[in-house]
């Protein structure tokens, strides 16, 4: 189950509520109530400047990289430790036929089976101002993701947490999904790039999350946008 969508539905929901205040800020100014209309866009501004001042710092590397996975398109890179790489093909071909088309993916290749997964996947186009807003899902809109997480049938095992992807915001979650004796774990990274949302996830045995979460991690620490300009900033550490 995309834990990511309930994250982007929250955050869109939020933007959605910024726009019909900016029209009902339209309004007020007609009906004479432009204070009211004022405290309503510094109330939204002093939201996302204190999720956007959050005290942090950098994400590192947990294992060592000797491998790169590049992006389809050239759009990002990440490196993996020893023994892991892109999903070969046939399983690549069935997973792209079951979720579509993937940005990148990476796997244990010495493993049997499929324990874990990891996968990028371009989840469309964003309002521009959407980038500021993000890590308020980690801020004043906690208690929403959490809620909209749990009318769905999942419990979140992580976060909320703000951390930053070579120096985009993103944030990162953990969800647990139940289904009779079967658990599925699922982390999860939303971030944006140019504008897009970036949507990176790990789909994990519960048994093998402990030995797999520091791939997690490391693909997180390594990751480098091609074309992207970022600002010097700092990341939360994983917890």
């Amino acid at each position: 189950m995309n834990g990511s969508a309930f994250l982007l539905g929250v955050l869109l929901g939020s933007a959605a509520r910024r726009r019909a205040d900016e029209r009902a800020d339209e309004a007020a100014w007609r009906t004479q109530n432009a204070l009211e209309a004022r405290l309503r866009e510094e109330e939204i501004r002093r939201l996302e400047e204190a999720a956007n001042a959050q005290p942090v710092a950098p994400i590192r590397a947990p294992l060592s990289v000797t491998s790169s996975v590049v992006a389809k398109g050239g759009s990002f890179t990440f490196g993996v430790p020893q023994g892991f790489g892109p999903l070969p093909s046939p399983q690549l071909e069935h997973w792209i036929a079951t979720t579509g088309p993937s940005l990148a993916t990476a796997t244990d290749l010495t493993a049997e089976g499929v324990p874990i997964l990891l996968s990028v996947n371009n989840s469309g186009a964003v309002e521009q101002g959407l980038e500021d807003g993000l890590w308020r899902l980690t801020c004043d809109l906690r208690d929403e993701v959490a809620s909209k997480v749990g009318q769905a049938g999942l419990s979140l095992a992580h976060g909320p947490q703000a951390i930053l992807v070579d120096g985009a915001r993103a944030v990162c979650c953990a969800f647990v999904a139940e289904q009779g004796d079967l658990e599925q774990r699922t982390w999860v990274a939303l971030t944006t790039d140019r504008h897009k949302v970036v949507e990176i996830t790990m789909n994990v045995l519960p048994q093998a999350e402990d030995r797999y979460l520091p791939v997690w991690w490391t693909a997180l620490a390594s990751w480098q946008w091609s074309d992207r300009v970022t600002g010097a900033r700092h990341v939360a550490p994983p917890s």
